[in-house]
């Protein structure tokens, strides 16, 4: 498993708590410090800061859908582009509908939603040339990073099945990504699709169409 204006990362700051005493013994009297007064055993708590500037942020849910402002305030690709016009989108909307799906469908939504944005950075930080060519590499790695995330499992819920259809707009290129991560799954991803149908939104023409266009991409 995946839009922006201005991001907002909470940054966390903590301190490195140093405890150091004296051990009181048994008997309860008095021992030495490591300078060799004497103390009661009481602990000396020590703070020390962190170096913030070398913590890795790391956000989680809904808020992770905002890295795809800060590539976008990089390549700047338009509100077409893939960044905004396709990764955001369908991030929020993912995590917008995440209570549809189960327990394991909500693992597979935060875990491609990560594997999609460490991708695209990558290849931003290295390889990025125009929107075109990053609007082709974004789309290519969707699947790898839905079946790495466990797709093929997960869409065997009925439940999940029908969260993914309550996402993905079946006239969106979304379709395609769904699609081809499918036809990774062998005949299970359009066994779920069939016993799905009758909780599914979807007409017996848009079955016919996406089963048309599962053969197209399993031959591909």
């Amino acid at each position: 498993m995946c839009h922006l204006t201005s991001t907002f990362f909470a940054i966390l700051f903590g301190a490195l708590i140093l405890v150091t005493c004296a051990q009181e013994d048994s008997s309860g009297s008095l021992v030495k410090n490591a300078s060799g007064n004497l103390t009661t055993g009481t602990p000396m708590i020590t703070l020390m800061p962190f170096e913030t500037s070398h913590m890795p942020s790391s956000p989680s849910g809904i808020q992770r859908c905002e890295k795809y402002q800060e590539f976008e305030n990089e390549v700047h690709c338009g509100e077409s582009g893939y960044p905004i016009g396709y990764g955001y989108r369908y991030c929020r909307r993912f995590y917008e509908n995440l209570d549809k799906f189960t327990e394991s469908g909500k693992k597979f939504v935060e875990c491609a939603a990560k594997c999609l944005i460490d991708r695209l950075g990558k290849y931003i930080d290295q390889n990025f040339t125009t929107c075109s060519n990053l609007h082709d590499y974004a789309y290519d790695t969707h699947p790898d990073c839905y079946v790495q995330c466990g797709f093929c499992s997960v869409i065997t819920k009925s439940a999940n099945i029908k969260a993914f259809f309550s996402v993905i707009e079946l006239k969106d290129l979304a379709v395609r990504t769904v699609l081809q991560t499918g036809a990774k799954c062998a005949g299970v991803f359009w066994d779920a699709i069939k016993k799905a149908a009758k909780d599914v939104a979807v007409t017996r023409e848009d079955l016919i169409d996406i089963a048309d266009r599962v053969m197209v991409f399993g031959h591909a």
